[in-house]
């Protein structure tokens, strides 16, 4: 007889229990330890490990165990915690999944945007050349002599590459500055400034080139009139255009940024030197060699059209510009283009 029976003899003899109700009293404590044994394995209490294999990931509720045998973390969770653990944590795709996803539609657009940029890149330079190739004799030396220098070649590659990347320059511009480089002779200085007016257009807009334009006509372009009243609709022509042009701070740091005019802080050029030159150039009916500033002031207070040009000229901003050496070159360029049958010669500023 084992110990056991023995020990339920003992019990039974001693406490007078009879076997049946003793076998009934065994029977309910094995039960209830087995359904406490079930509810304990089944509940979040219960002490779990779980390993992780590679790039896996683990969640631990409550009391939960984690093993990373890759990296060597052994880490368990408070009770009544949630404890998210992991080497590396992974919603939706992988790092390396969206990376090869990126390059593959940057790499499939690029390669899409490269063939269509390319084909209206070729597009314009053929359009370019159709216009360009018109003005090249091929039979006169001195253009021959140009088109093998280094600076016309560059000069050619700076009219194309404006010509494509700024959509708002006119062809007949560019032509005509090529066309002056090519029959430019023995002149550096020029050469220089028709190349480096060349490379500005590339920076600057139709407003920007306009802008340029009138400045060059109420500095160094003179009213061929015979009367002071045609004088006057000269510049009140060219007032006009700067209302129409509606100037502003950006316009104007944006030129001086191209280095196409300079400016000398708050000092400007009034209009009342800017009319007594005009009046010099011109056989009008006053006595220019006689004329006092005072008398020039009395004609510009008692003539109200001029008066007002006067007002409207000082208090613009553009009144404190001067065009440089390219500047100048490109509002005449921008003038020839714009007047073909008025074309001015480049070496009266040069």
């Amino acid at each position: 007889m084992d110990v056991f029976s023995r020990l339920l003899l003992d019990i039974q003899e001693e406490y007078g229990i009879p076997s049946s109700v003793l076998l009934l009293v065994i029977g309910i404590f094995f039960l209830l330890w087995m359904y406490y044994k079930h509810k304990r394995d089944t509940s979040n209490g219960k002490s779990q490990k779980i390993t992780a294999g590679d790039k896996s990931n683990n969640i631990q509720m409550n009391d939960g165990h984690y093993i990373d045998n890759s990296n060597g973390i052994d880490s368990t969770s408070g009770a009544d915690t949630y404890n998210f653990q992991g080497s590396i944590i992974h919603v939706g795709a992988s790092e390396d999944a969206i990376k090869a996803l990126c390059r593959e539609l940057i790499a499939d657009n690029f390669t899409k945007l490269r063939d269509e940029a390319l084909q209206n890149v070729n597009a314009r330079i053929d359009e370019f050349i159709t216009l360009f190739l018109p003005i090249v004799d091929i039979n006169n030396s001195l253009h021959v002599k140009n088109l093998k220098s280094p600076s016309m070649q560059i000069a050619i590659y700076l009219a194309q590459r404006a010509y494509v990347v700024n959509s708002d320059v006119e062809s007949g511009f560019l032509i005509d500055l090529l066309k002056e480089k090519l029959n430019t002779k023995d002149n550096l200085f020029k050469q220089i400034l028709l190349s480096e007016a060349i490379g500005k257009v590339e920076l600057l807009t139709q407003k920007h080139l306009e802008i340029l334009k009138v400045l060059n006509e109420i500095h160094n372009m003179f009213p061929n009139k015979r009367n002071l009243d045609e004088v006057v609709c000269y510049y009140e022509r060219i007032i006009d255009e700067f209302d129409k042009l509606a100037v502003n701070y950006s316009d104007i740091s944006h030129l001086l940024y191209t280095n196409c005019v300079v400016t000398y802080g708050a000092v400007i050029f009034p209009f009342s030197n800017i009319f007594k030159r005009a009046l010099t150039m011109n056989n009008t009916e006053f006595d220019i060699a006689h004329l006092s500033d005072s008398d020039l002031r009395q004609i510009i207070d008692t003539n109200s059209r001029l008066k007002k040009v006067e007002d409207s000229w000082d208090n613009n901003n553009l009144s404190s510009l001067l065009l440089t050496s390219v500047g100048r070159v490109v509002a005449l360029a921008k003038w020839n283009s714009d007047y073909p049958t008025k074309e001015f010669d480049y070496d009266e500023i040069i």
